[in-house]
């Protein structure tokens, strides 16, 4: 018998809040976070920190001297150098995802894991985007996929860019909170997404991925109830009940999804 969601896709514009989402859960008790949020104990994996990385090592190259191998230097942009750099990462994601369990083949047994991506193109990129959601779904390994829910935090283009510019922090660019995408690689990759397209495919409240369908919650966080978590702690009792509220209400829709399917 399931006792939790085993595995949640967290997809979202940059800057929509998925990093403090995910620190807003991990600080609640366990028991608390089962019996209201329908979620174990937390482990995740996230590309950023593999796109970081892979830009460090760019610079470092051009310090030296080597060509750079995944990024244009930022005075022209700073955009990739090769596009299938997205598929790259979730081979990459799919390599943790594979490590992890190796470490700990029974992590579904007492833990929800969160996988971490954000997706997108050019604003008048038409559908299918090449590299979208639909196109980096469909490279995950099959025991995510077979595992799967998303919750994606809706924010539309043009607030997703106001808060990334608020919350960068130049002295901390490798931060999950506190990091920022460029304003050429805003315009060139998140002018939009493809996820609403994806679930009006349907089944409803779900997303096709070859022979699986993955049960789909949305988070609407256009109007921000997350900013808080930057705050130190204590949090407010006001702030921290009004986005429990809405992501339990969209995780009960994700869990009653599960139990049919």
């Amino acid at each position: 018998m399931r006792t939790h969601i085993p595995l949640i896709l967290l997809n979202a514009l940059p800057a929509s809040g998925k990093s403090e989402v995910i620190t807003f859960l991990k600080d609640l008790p366990d028991d608390v976070r089962l019996r209201d949020y329908h979620l174990g104990k937390f482990a995740a994996i996230d590309d950023f920190p593999d796109l970081h990385t892979m830009q460090t090592i760019d610079d470092a190259r051009q310090k030296l001297g080597m060509a750079r191998v995944h990024f244009e230097p930022q005075g022209t942009g700073g955009n990739l150098v090769d596009d299938r750099v997205w598929l790259m990462l979730i081979e990459l994601l799919n390599t943790h995802y594979r490590t992890l369990l190796a470490k700990n083949p029974r992590l579904f047994d007492t833990h929800t894991l969160l996988v971490e991506f954000a997706r997108g193109d050019k604003k008048e990129q038409a559908l299918p985007l090449p590299y979208g959601y639909e196109r980096c779904y469909a490279g995950l390994d099959r025991d995510i996929l077979g595992r799967a829910s998303v919750l994606y935090i809706k924010v539309s283009p043009s607030e997703s860019r106001r808060r990334n510019i608020r919350r960068a922090d130049p002295n901390d660019p490798g931060s999950l909170l506190k990091h920022g995408v460029p304003e050429t690689q805003m315009n060139r990759w998140y002018g939009r997404d493809d996820m609403e397209p994806l679930l009006e495919k349907g089944p409803a409240g779900c997303v096709r991925v070859g022979e699986f369908t993955l049960p789909v919650g949305v988070f609407d966080n256009e109007e921000e109830k997350t900013a808080f978590v930057h705050d130190a702690k204590p949090w407010k009792d006001a702030d921290a009940d009004r986005l429990g509220g809405a992501l339990r209400g969209t995780l009960d829709g994700i869990w009653k999804r599960l139990g049919s399917r």
